[in-house]
C-alpha cells in the first residue's frame, strides 16, 4: 500500500466465509457430506487446505466448519468502495480502493459509499492521524510542517 494508492500485490488471500455466513453447496450439511461437497466443488483447495487440516481444526476462530473462516460482519466492507490504511505506518497514508481488493491484518478499511465523501473523509482522517503523531512526540505544528517540507520522499533502502 502506498500513499493515495492501494496496488494490489501479486498475492492472493483465500476468503472462505463461514457457512453461517455464506450460502455454500455444503451449507447446513453434516460435516462429512460437508466436507466431500467442499472437495467437490473446490478441489485444489480442498487439496490446499487438507495439508494444514490439524492446525485448521484446531483454531477456536475457525467457521461451521474446520476449513472456513470465522463468521464476520464486515466482509461485505471489501467488496464495496472504502478507505485503506496500513496498521503501522511511518506517516499518514490512506488510499482509495473501489476494485474489492481484501486485506488482512496489517491493513485496516473505512467504507466510503459516496465518492464526494471520500475526500473529506480521507482529509479528515489525515488531520487527526497527523495531529494524533505530532502530539504523541510533542512537536508543534511549525515542527511537523518542516519534518514534511524536508524528510526524503521514500525511506533509504526503499
Amino acid at each position: 500500500m502506498e500513499r493515495w494508492t492501494a496496488r494490489w500485490g501479486g498475492m492472493w488471500i483465500i476468503l472462505l466465509k463461514s457457512s453461517s455466513d455464506e450460502a455454500w453447496a455444503w451449507s447446513g450439511m453434516e460435516p462429512d457430506a460437508a466436507e466431500q461437497s467442499f472437495a467437490a466443488a473446490y478441489p485444489s483447495l480442498h487439496r490446499h487446505f487438507r495439508g494444514f487440516e490439524p492446525a485448521l481444526r484446531q483454531r477456536e476462530d475457525h467457521g461451521t466448519n474446520w476449513w472456513e473462516l470465522r463468521p464476520c460482519s464486515y466482509y461485505s466492507a471489501f467488496d464495496r468502495a472504502k478507505i485503506v490504511y496500513p496498521e503501522i505506518t511511518w506517516r499518514p497514508q490512506f488510499a482509495f480502493d473501489r476494485t474489492g481488493l481484501v486485506c488482512n491484518n496489517t491493513a485496516y478499511v473505512l467504507p466510503a459509499e459516496e465518492i464526494g465523501l471520500l475526500a473529506a473523509e480521507i482529509k479528515d482522517c489525515e488531520r487527526h492521524a497527523g495531529e494524533a503523531v505530532n502530539a504523541a512526540y510533542g512537536l508543534t505544528a511549525q515542527e511537523a510542517r518542516l519534518i514534511w517540507e524536508t524528510a526524503p520522499p521514500r525511506m533509504p533502502g526503499e
